[in-house]
């Protein structure tokens, strides 16, 4: 447990001191000082110019140009700044736990390591650009259920549409009105038999039934 907490300690200084170098020193002077495409495009992006040269008050088409993003820029986009932050990082880690004789191979191997993580993420992230830029192709078919219709057909509900709906609402009506009809019909038969036992004529209306006036 205690090595596993030194361990990660150890981690976090060192990235700490690898991010802090080169977002606030490395980043920077490369930035005021490098001529390159990249350094050009932050300058340019930042409203500053390049040490040692005149401020423009308007930048020229040319220029524009040479700081637009291409993919050489997006490949190699802070590989130089990673690799001289890998490297003196590396460098002073090592330094201080083996001594001056491990500086150079630490700061040479940091410094690598440093170089090809950086050149891997900006693979990755030229990969999710061209992902994102790719026309998404349409496709037709039938709509996909959603959750709530997947849900019935596991209860073994099936939705129907509005006008099966009413059809069916028509359907339970015409049946409980022929139900009705025949219950009419039936308790005027058994009111005319009641008549005709007391010796009353019965009815017209209670021998047709009820139900004939529907």
């Amino acid at each position: 447990m205690l090595i596993a907490g030194f361990a990660a300690v150890n981690s976090g200084v060192t990235a700490a001191g690898f991010f802090g170098l080169r977002e606030f020193v490395v980043s920077p002077v490369l930035t005021y000082t490098a001529p390159w495409p990249q350094y050009a495009r932050r300058r340019e992006e930042l409203g500053v110019t390049k040490f040692g040269s005149e401020a423009a008050s308007t930048p020229s088409p040319s220029s524009s140009g040479d700081a637009a993003v291409t993919v050489d820029t997006l490949r190699t986009n802070k590989l130089l700044d990673s690799g001289i932050s890998g490297a003196a990082t590396g460098g002073l880690v090592r330094g201080i736990r083996s001594g001056r004789a491990a500086i150079l191979p630490g700061a040479a191997m940091a410094g690598v390591a440093c170089v090809a993580l950086q050149y891997a993420y900006n693979r990755a992230t030229m990969a999710r650009l061209r992902l994102l830029a790719a026309p998404q192709p349409e496709v037709a078919g039938e709509p996909q259920p959603s959750f709530r219709e997947r849900m019935f057909s596991i209860f073994g509900v099936s939705q129907i549409s509005e006008e099966e709906y009413i059809d069916k609402l028509k359907k339970t009506r015409d049946l409980y009105l022929k139900r009705i009809s025949d219950l009419e019909r039936m308790h005027a038969y058994e009111d005319a038999k009641a008549a005709a036992r007391r010796g009353e004529s019965p009815k017209k209306d209670d021998l047709e039934g009820k139900g004939g006036e529907n």
